[in-house]
């Protein structure tokens, strides 16, 4: 559509829609609009004008395509071809052109018939792509008209539709951030029950073991001598029990908690060997070692007896396990504790540390 055209429709059905505005009935009626009171034929007309200006945002509300093809020439049927065959006054001209470009073509094509008929489809497609219907002029010319002739109430109503989408976009906004603040609430509240459970399951571990001293029965007799229990610390880690148990050493007191990590037959699983031995030769290991394991295991606390020894250390050679976990030990009659967390070893597979 042609720009100047546009505006040059604007004008005169703002001028003409004005002049109507002014001699209907209810603009001299001043009880039917109080604001009209006075309201002269020069401001009728500007009026008019101004609302035939605020058409195209009437349009863009609606959603309307009339003014996509807007283009600044002042050409009314098409945007680049004035000699188009639409237009039956220059038939001769078009004749001309076709006949121009069939000639051009021929050079190219060898049968002239299939030639022609290239062009002439050619010319088709591009009159149709260009062409603007004049009934896209007379739609918008009745916008202009209707808006000029209803003045002040057509204004009013599309700032009142402006302002009302307006509206409702901040309180789509507005609901938008509510819900996403409603659910981040229910997430940190379910986060706040997960970690209520495992409080609850970490004390009801502790009273467990309060209830037995702490000391469990397999521990040898010797170690249950007043002045000589082991002093463990209770249970703060419930993913593994033994963390933080145990001072945290894995040596301590002339002895050293270790062990080795290797590939099993099973897959994903890892055979761990872990012992005991002394670091001082001349206090050699002459007392049973208690070894405490993660709660998955059975049993997960047992003894090796000095009798059970291998090279004067105390050995377990039969751990499968999927992942890594926390080693507690104690020995010497209760006077020396040790730890050892095989999930931090670098030396340790990565699959097996971080599972």
């Amino acid at each position: 559509m042609s720009f100047p055209v546009l505006v040059a429709i604007m004008l005169l059905c703002g001028i003409i829609g004005g002049i109507i505005n002014c001699i209907l009935p209810q603009n001299k009626d001043t009880n039917a609009d109080p604001q009209a009171k006075g309201r002269t034929l020069f401001h009728c007309i500007l009026i008019g004008i101004g609302a035939t200006i605020l058409v195209p945002l009437f349009l863009e509300i609606a959603q309307s395509k009339l003014l996509d093809n807007l283009r600044m020439t002042w050409q009314i049927r098409c945007s680049e071809c004035v000699d188009c065959p639409v237009d039956s006054a220059k038939k001769a001209d078009t004749k001309a052109c076709t006949q121009a470009s069939t000639d051009t073509t021929n050079k190219k094509v060898n049968d002239p018939i299939l030639a022609k008929l290239d062009n002439i489809q050619k010319n088709t497609k591009s009159n149709s792509q260009n062409c603007i219907p004049l009934k896209s002029y007379l739609l918008f010319a009745a916008y202009c008209f209707l808006a000029a002739a209803a003045g002040p109430r057509f204004i009013n109503n599309l700032m009142d539709s402006v302002l009302k989408e307006k509206t409702i976009e901040e309180l789509q906004t507005k609901t938008k951030e509510a819900t996403q603040e409603k659910d981040k609430a229910v997430e940190e509240k379910d986060k706040a029950e997960q970690s209520k459970e495992k409080l609850i399951a970490l004390n009801q571990l502790n009273a467990k073991q309060a209830e037995a001293n702490v000391i469990p029965q397999v521990v040898p007799k010797n170690m249950l001598v007043a002045g000589q229990l082991p002093q463990i610390g209770a249970i703060t880690n419930p993913d593994d029990p033994q963390k933080g148990r145990f001072g945290g050493k894995s040596v301590n007191n002339g002895r050293a908690l270790k062990a080795t990590v290797t590939n099993s037959l099973i897959p994903d699983f890892y055979n761990v060997t872990i012992w005991v031995e002394s670091t001082d030769n001349d206090r050699p290991l002459d007392s049973d070692v208690v070894f405490y394991l993660h709660d998955s295991f059975r049993p997960s606390v047992y003894s090796i007896k000095v009798n059970e020894f291998e090279d004067g250390k105390a050995i377990d050679k039969d751990i499968l396990s999927y992942g890594a976990f926390t080693v507690g030990a104690v020995t010497d009659n209760g006077q020396t504790l040790l730890e050892f967390d095989l999930a931090e070893q670098p030396e340790f597979p990565k699959n097996f540390r971080d599972r």
